[in-house]
Formats: structure tokens, C-alpha cells, sequence
């Protein structure tokens, strides 16, 4: 009984934000909307300083 209470409840937490989202209330959506933007950019600036330090330490070898 509990994983079906689990799996409702993962439901139920998946499902809301996405009604939220497609419904825009109180600007949900765009709220999600420029989080996931900020998201990548600061996902592609790490990934950046990462790929140029490793490119600096092979240089040293």
C-alpha cells in the first residue's frame, strides 16, 4: 500500500508544476521559464572553466 501511495504522491508532484506551467498561473511559467535559462548558462559557464582546466593541466604534461 505504501508504493502506491508513493507513486500517487510522485503524481500528484510531477503533475502540478506542469498544470502550473501550461496554465501560466501567477506566472509560474515564467518563473521556470527564466530559472532554466539562468540554469544553463551557469551550466555551460562551469562546464567552460572546466573543459580550460583540464586543457591547461594537459599542457603541463
Amino acid at each position: 500500500m505504501g508504493k502506491f501511495i508513493s507513486m500517487i504522491a510522485g503524481l500528484v508532484f510531477l503533475l502540478i508544476p506542469i498544470y502550473l506551467w501550461i496554465v501560466d498561473l501567477w506566472s509560474f511559467g515564467l518563473a521556470a521559464t527564466m530559472f532554466l535559462k539562468g540554469s544553463l548558462m551557469w551550466g555551460f559557464m562551469g562546464l567552460g572553466l572546466i573543459l580550460l582546466v583540464t586543457g591547461l593541466l594537459s599542457l603541463k604534461d
